[in-house]
């Protein structure tokens, strides 16, 4: 809000259930909107939206800043990376995107980041914006054992920045 910039939820009315550590989810897409509003300009847009594919759910958060150096869109996953306007150098450690990584991957997931252009056009062309995907396995009655060492939470990804971006539905023992 400070920012000025607008937060959009485009999801579905139907949840998607993943199984996981809530906690740490929620620390992901809390790190991927709060960049996201980052990276957008004075009155710029984000967006988190999510889409159910077979038997696993993807969540895209989208700004509308800079983009990132298409050479760079692996990296940014790297310990300490930053590509930071020299204003806000020394804010930021360059860990969130590296450590969302690993929770994800841990949730036996992807997160990858993609840049926003028309369809059709090069990479010549500007970027629009960033996108950050993450995928992960739909949660099914059932079909998934709780391992013991972890509490675990079954979760409906949700797009409510406010509210969390992960919510419990119940608990597991």
């Amino acid at each position: 809000e400070k920012r000025g910039a607008e937060l959009v939820s485009e999801t579905g009315t139907e949840p998607l259930v993943v199984q996981g550590v809530e906690g740490r989810l929620a620390q992901v897409f809390v790190n991927l909107i709060t960049n996201a509003i980052s990276f957008s300009e004075e009155g710029g847009r984000s967006a988190i939206r999510t889409e159910p594919m077979a038997g696993r759910v993807r969540a895209f958060v989208e700004d509308s800043g800079p983009g990132i150096p298409d050479d760079n869109l692996d990296d940014v996953f790297s310990r300490f990376y930053s590509e930071r306007p020299e204003e806000s150098f020394g804010d930021h450690s360059g860990l969130g995107l590296a450590i969302s990584r690993q929770i994800i991957e841990a949730h036996d997931g992807k997160i990858w980041a993609e840049n926003i252009r028309p369809p059709g056009v090069g990479l010549e062309t500007p970027p629009a914006g960033a996108r950050f995907v993450v995928e992960l396995p739909l949660y099914r009655l059932g079909k998934h054992s709780t391992p013991a060492r972890w509490r675990m939470a079954a979760a409906r990804v949700s797009s409510s920045a406010l509210q969390g971006v992960v919510s419990p539905l119940w608990p597991w023992s």
